[in-house]
């Protein structure tokens, strides 16, 4: 009987440690990922007024041509 109250405790104990390791390593996570967002902005918000800033997928450019399907005329028929 005392060692199953013992076995308890320990996996009550270990739970708690886990626990708190685990506020402390999501709250640094979340204060890193914070910064992140501030540096990130700060550079956005670095471009001067009026730059303009165009970003294309190449790999999905070259497709575009090849298929671009049939033209079709619709009219409203009442």
């Amino acid at each position: 009987m005392g060692s199953l109250i013992r076995v308890f405790l320990i996996i009550v104990i270990v739970y708690y440690i886990f626990k708190i390791i685990g506020k402390i390593f999501v709250g640094s996570l979340m204060n890193q990922a914070k910064s992140n967002i501030r540096e990130n902005q700060r550079q956005a918000n670095h471009k001067k007024e009026g730059e303009v800033t165009i970003v294309t997928d190449r790999k999905n450019s070259s497709k575009r041509g090849q298929n671009d399907g049939e033209y079709v005329d619709f009219e409203e028929v009442d």
